[in-house]
């Protein structure tokens, strides 16, 4: 079983009430030690694995030494956004994990993929514009998280992104337009089912694209996502995407 475990004293981001597939929970950092111990043992005594969605606040420092603490192995998840301030985040981010080969970069809410270099600017580096590359500095790749309306879709439903590409499995087209006409009792419920559909279909593309990126990194068996700072999409990625990644990460 994977758990997910947010240490936040400013959020609670599990609003996943109707999904069969998250089983997590947030507590305050004071809580934060005691709900880790908890998941350490079920680690140890169930083989279960622990997704930790940390920082983001005035949090930041204490849940990170909390994670290294636990003396269980994390691969751990930096997401980057495009601005300098929010770079200047994950270096800091960084610096307090201290530990470079079990750290990823995420440029996170890419928007254009034929753009990236001039959209991430304080990652790549320009060499016209005076910046250096953070990227060639801590000799890293990033994986790419483009930004896509379906986690809030999803969440809407209180569901994960995984759960909404499930919704279209095994069907094509035309199987799934005559099921959802006959399971629907009007026209409007029809539409709102189709367009559920397609959301579902570019799910299932969007997490084959994440996985793609995955499959070329050996992650640890529990991951934990973290940044100093909040507005990065650091949530996300943890609810929504780490418990997917492990269950398809070969170990």
């Amino acid at each position: 079983m994977i758990k997910i475990l947010e240490i936040d004293d400013n959020n609670n981001s599990n609003v996943f009430k109707h999904s069969e597939e998250v089983d997590g929970q947030s507590v305050k950092v004071k809580n934060g030690d005691n709900a880790l111990t908890d998941l350490i043992y079920d680690y140890f005594d169930k083989k279960d694995q622990i997704v930790v969605d940390a920082g983001g606040g005035n949090d930041s420092t204490a849940t990170i030494e909390l994670i290294k603490d636990t003396g269980v192995p994390f691969t751990y998840i930096v997401p980057v956004g495009s601005s300098m301030a929010q770079l200047e985040n994950a270096k800091a981010t960084y610096d307090l994990i201290s530990d470079p080969k079990n750290t990823i970069f995420a440029l996170n809410g890419v928007h254009d993929l034929d753009n990236l270099e001039n959209e991430f600017p304080f990652w790549f580096g320009n060499v016209e514009l005076g910046i250096e590359s953070f990227a060639q500095t801590v000799k890293s790749d990033a994986l790419i998280i483009k930004y896509t309306p379906l986690f809030e879709l999803a969440a809407l439903d209180g569901i994960t992104i995984n759960e909404l590409a499930q919704f279209s499995h095994g069907l094509d087209k035309a199987q799934a337009l005559d099921i959802l006409y006959k399971e629907s009792k009007e026209r409007t419920e029809f539409k709102r089912m189709k367009n559920k559909w397609t959301q579902s279909i570019q799910s299932v593309r969007y997490l084959d694209e994440i996985l793609k990126q995955f499959k070329k990194i050996k992650t640890q068996r529990n991951i934990a996502v973290v940044s100093s700072k909040g507005g990065v999409g650091k949530s996300t990625i943890a609810w929504h995407l780490a418990k997917f990644i492990l269950e398809n990460q070969e170990q």
